[in-house]
C-alpha cells in the first residue's frame, strides 16, 4: 500500500539510479520518479529520538542529492500521530545538547532542501513534530489533526518554533502557542497559515497526490530556483535567529531547577512543583 497506508516497505524506491539502498529503523521511505516520501515509524506516536532524527537527517541528504526529486513527503504511518514530538528522555542535561544539535541538524536541512517539502500531517503534530510541519513549505492536514507546542508545561520552551512561529502566523498568536502550550485543531491550523489545506483522513491520500500533480510539471530548475528565492526573502535566516535562541535553551534555561523538574515530573507522570528558580 502507499505511504498513508497500514503496510509500508523500508527500501520501495524505484529510482533506477538511485543511492538510497540503505536500511532504516525509524523511518520508511518511498521514492517514485520525481517525489520522495519519508515515513515517520516508530508507533504509535513516532516520537522523534536520537536514533530516529539520525536517521532522518541522513535520508533528507539522500533526498537533496538526487538530482531528479521536485517534491519530497514528510508524513508519519497510520493514523493517529505525524509525530508527538522528541523524546523528553534527551532533553535532560545529560542528551540535551546532542538532541539540540540533532534536531536543528534536520530542521536546517529540511529548510534548505532544494525539492518542495510537503508536510502531511495524517495525526497529532505536537512539539518537535509540530516544528516540522513549520519547517516544510506547504502542509495538508486530516481534519482530526491537532498541532501545539507543549514543552512549557514540562519547565522548557521550544527553540525552533521560537524562530519560526512567530514568522508564520505572527506574534501574538505564536506566543499563546509557546507560552500556554495548548493545542490548536486543523482548522485552526489553517486559519492561521501553518497548513494550506484540511481534509478527511480518507481522502488524505487523494489530496496529496492533487497537490503534488500541482508541483511536479514544473521545470525542475526554476521550481529550485524559485525555493531559493522564496527562503532568502524571508526578513531573517534561520541561522541568524536559532543560534542565540538555542544558547538561551542550553546555557540558561537547562541550568534552571524548574527545566529539570518539570522533565522529570512529566517521565514520572506527575505534576511538576516549580521553585521559580
Amino acid at each position: 500500500m502507499g505511504v498513508w497506508g497500514v503496510e509500508v516497505r523500508g527500501n520501495s524506491s524505484i529510482l533506477p539510479d538511485s543511492p538510497w539502498q540503505m536500511e532504516f529503523q525509524n523511518i520508511r521511505w518511498e521514492a517514485e520518479a520525481e517525489v520522495a516520501k519519508i515515513i515517520l515509524h516508530r508507533p504509535p506516536l513516532h516520537i522523534l529520538n536520537l536514533a530516529t532524527l539520525k536517521e532522518l537527517r541522513t535520508a533528507l541528504e539522500r533526498v537533496q542529492a538526487h538530482p531528479r526529486i521536485k517534491v519530497l513527503v514528510l508524513t508519519g504511518s497510520g493514523n493517529k500521530a505525524f509525530s508527538a514530538g522528541a523524546d523528553i528522555r534527551d532533553h535532560l542535561p545529560d542528551r540535551v545538547d546532542e538532541m539540540i544539535q540533532r534536531f536543528h541538524e534536520v530542521v536546517y536541512a529540511l529548510s534548505q532542501l532544494e525539492p518542495v517539502t510537503l508536510a502531511v500531517v495524517n495525526g497529532m503534530a505536537l512539539g518537535g513534530g509540530c516544528e516540522l510541519v513549520a519547517c516544510c513549505d506547504l502542509a495538508i492536514a486530516a481534519a482530526a489533526a491537532v498541532f501545539g507546542q507543549p514543552e512549557i508545561k514540562a519547565g522548557v520552551f521550544a527553540p525552533v518554533a521560537s524562530a519560526v512561529l512567530p514568522h508564520l502566523v505572527g506574534h501574538k498568536k505564536a506566543a499563546e502557542l509557546l507560552l500556554t502550550g495548548d493545542a490548536i485543531s486543523a482548522e485552526e491550523a489553517k486559519e492561521l497559515g501553518l497548513v494550506n489545506q484540511v481534509v478527511p483522513f480518507d481522502q488524505l491520500e487523494e489530496a496529496t497526490d492533487a497537490f503534488i500533480h500541482r508541483l511536479v510539471p514544473k521545470s525542475l530548475v526554476v521550481l529550485k530556483l524559485a525555493k531559493r528565492a522564496l527562503i532568502r526573502g524571508l526578513k531573517s535566516t534561520w541561522k541568524e535567529t536559532l543560534p542565540p535562541i538555542e544558547a538561551l535553551y542550553v546555557n540558561s534555561l537547562m541550568k534552571t531547577h524548574d527545566a529539570k523538574e518539570g522533565l522529570t515530573a512529566f517521565l514520572e507522570k506527575r505534576k511538576p512543583v516549580w521553585e521559580n528558580r
